[in-house]
């Protein structure tokens, strides 16, 4: 498929959906919790079960780690520096500024984006590093 690792794709997918995401927010879900409660009045996707929460993360890590190996087997890049450099980059350019737009266009707390913000450096790196060095 598109002449990348699938087992790389998932293992990335799985990877850092279970460290960004779970142990990520088990260190700062508390903190997150208390935001958005401030900041809506109400915890995030407590109206919906949690495995349709848990499928939808699921889906966009798979989705992102594809597209990452795409990218990684289109430009050639191998490596740990590397792929980390260029991680650190996709973050910085799409995961950032999401975030930093949140923040302006959607009135969204500084302190709840970089909690978020943090949880997708986490992906973009663990991601970039087993997609990089398992090409």
């Amino acid at each position: 498929m598109f002449g990348i690792n699938v087992v790389a794709v998932l293992v990335a997918a799985a990877a850092s959906l279970v460290v960004a995401s779970m142990v990520w927010y088990s260190v700062v879900g508390g903190a997150m919790a208390e935001l958005q409660q401030q900041w809506r009045g109400a915890p995030a996707g407590s109206d919906r079960p949690m495995i349709w929460t848990l499928l939808a993360f699921a889906t966009t890590s798979l989705v992102i780690a594809t597209a990452v190996a795409v990218l990684f087997r289109l430009t050639g890049t191998t490596g740990l520096l590397p792929s980390v450099g260029l991680g650190l980059l996709l973050w910085i350019g799409f995961c950032a500024t999401q975030w930093i737009g949140s923040i302006i266009g959607e009135d969204v707390p500084v302190a709840l984006a970089a909690i978020h913000a943090g949880d997708w450096l986490l992906h973009m790196v663990i991601m970039s590093a087993i997609i990089g060095l398992w090409r």
